[in-house]
């Protein structure tokens, strides 16, 4: 008898940490730091949002910032050049670790979509940029900033940057270019 309440007692405690867990979120928020000012707000949930060049968005210590973009972007490379009908869009992206703990990064977590629904990794030109945002890892503190160089439709005003970091897990932070 006194076994079987002991395995309640544990049982119970399992379950009440499992419920932690579960009611427990790290959704990322909205730090509204316009890169304009150096004003911030108090974070806000951000699920379904999608955000705009300038704001920045944290999750964990991990602040994001699509700081520029530029339409219709003129490579100079005779050997990079968009396809009949279709543009390059550069986005200078920045990430900082506002955390103590190293992250990764990568531009392959970053993705494009169309008016249509269309998914696009970046372009292969990315490399041949000044300053390509490529893959690494930040120190705590640390901050790294670089340019992905994407093709799409000409004239699409819709377009979206889709960020989906592994440390987030499947969650998608939406930037409106």
């Amino acid at each position: 008898m006194v076994v079987g309440f002991f395995g309640l007692i544990v049982l119970v405690a399992i379950l009440g940490v499992a419920t932690d867990d579960a009611n427990s979120t790290d959704e990322p928020s909205l730090v509204t730091t316009n890169t304009t000012s150096n004003e911030s707000s108090n974070s806000v949930d951000i699920s379904g949002k999608v955000f705009q060049v300038g704001e920045s968005v944290e999750s964990n210590g991990r602040i994001l910032t699509v700081t520029k973009v530029d339409r219709n972007y003129d490579t100079g490379n005779q050997f990079s050049q968009p396809k009949t009908g279709r543009e390059f869009v550069k986005a200078t992206i920045e990430i900082e670790n506002n955390s103590n703990s190293e992250i990764s990064y990568s531009p392959f977590e970053f993705k494009v979509q169309d008016s249509n629904g269309n998914q696009k990794d970046l372009d292969a030109g990315t490399y041949s940029l000044d300053l390509p945002f490529e893959s690494g890892s930040l120190a705590g503190g640390g901050k790294v900033s670089g340019d992905m160089l994407f093709e799409v439709p000409k004239d699409d005003q819709n377009l979206t940057l889709i960020y989906t970091s592994s440390f987030w897990g499947n969650q998608k932070i939406n930037i409106q270019l």
